[in-house]
């Protein structure tokens, strides 16, 4: 079974590292692979209306490090079109790890098994908050 965890990443924090190693130990008991898909910066354009403030290939290499200690982890880039179906279709992706406030589209949830993590301190820990200012560093 091969698991996939997505998103921006963007201010890489303790909230990110709390997903993604909550995903390595559901694929590790999945006996499966973990994906890790880090978001194109016209994706996240899209998709949330504002560009990041890391571009696509320094969040990669953030991840990419943080993910390296794990060699049956590994970590991409999402498709140039940002057509997330055909990147699940195409990497045989068989269940999602989702943050617990990520959103997934209704077409995917109902073709996809989805799992959530759980929120690490969300009231310091939250991307928005350090686009804000807000956040912890």
């Amino acid at each position: 079974m091969k698991l996939l965890c997505a998103g921006t990443f963007d201010y890489f924090h303790l909230g990110h590292q709390w997903t993604l190693w909550q995903a390595v130990s559901r694929a590790e008991a999945l006996s499966g692979g973990l994906l890790v898909v880090v978001a194109r910066d016209a994706t996240v354009r899209r998709l949330k209306g504002f560009w990041p403030a890391g571009d696509e290939q320094e969040r990669w290499q953030r991840v990419q490090t943080e993910m390296e200690r794990v060699p049956w982890v590994r970590v991409r880039l999402g498709r140039a079109d940002g057509d997330f179906v055909r990147l699940l279709e195409e990497e045989a992706v068989t269940a999602i790890w989702a943050g617990y406030d990520q959103r997934i589209p209704e077409m995917v949830a109902q073709k996809w098994l989805v799992e959530r993590s759980e929120a690490y301190h969300p009231r310091y820990f939250k991307s928005s908050y350090f686009r804000s200012g807000r956040g912890v560093v």
